[in-house]
């Protein structure tokens, strides 16, 4: 079988077909971490005018964890530029898994905090729960969103304080953070 061309990847994975795209995402993820090429079919699948197909490649870079990290600077690229609610919430799911310990995914999903969509801001919320070697800043941040003016998100602060603190997932001591909440 000869080897596709860049742009027929880039066809697969923008088609209809999920299974396709299931497998054309983890192929041109192999790809792609040795070959420019082919970033740039990642790139170009993640800006097409198909949320669908967009929504799906993202969720399946994240069923690939960190064998997609070097996709997490195109994801947040995407995420800054406000793509439908849904996909911004799978982007920081995704990101969360596939480099939790990334600098640049942990301001990602903290600014994810402020997008006007109450569904992200808690998508946010449980992404923070993910990331490794929380500071105590980091902590006053997720503290901070039991005021957010959704009650849906300011219960959803307090749910990843006590599942940050049952895990031990912290760099510093935030017991006071939990025990103020109350």
């Amino acid at each position: 079988m000869p080897r596709l061309s860049p742009l027929d990847w880039l066809e697969r994975l923008t088609g209809p077909d999920g299974r396709e795209r299931k497998k054309a995402v983890a192929r041109v993820c192999q790809l792609a971490a040795t070959d420019d090429d082919y970033r740039a079919v990642l790139r170009d699948a993640l800006a097409q005018p198909n949320d669908r197909a967009v929504f799906w490649i993202v969720s399946d870079l994240q069923y690939l964890g960190p064998v997609a990290r070097f996709a997490v600077p195109e994801l947040i690229g995407l995420l800054h530029r406000r793509p439908l609610f849904g996909i911004r919430q799978a982007i920081l799911g995704a990101i969360a898994v596939i480099a939790p310990d990334s600098a640049d995914v942990k301001d990602a999903i903290l600014e994810g905090f402020s997008d006007p969509d109450p569904s992200v801001r808690s998508s946010a919320l449980s992404a923070a729960g993910k990331l490794p070697g929380l500071l105590s800043e980091d902590m006053d941040r997720i503290k901070a969103m039991g005021a957010d003016p959704d009650r849906d998100v300011a219960f959803w602060s307090e749910v990843v304080l006590r599942n940050i603190a049952a895990s031990n997932n912290f760099v510093t001591p935030i017991s006071s953070a939990v025990d103020q909440k109350k």
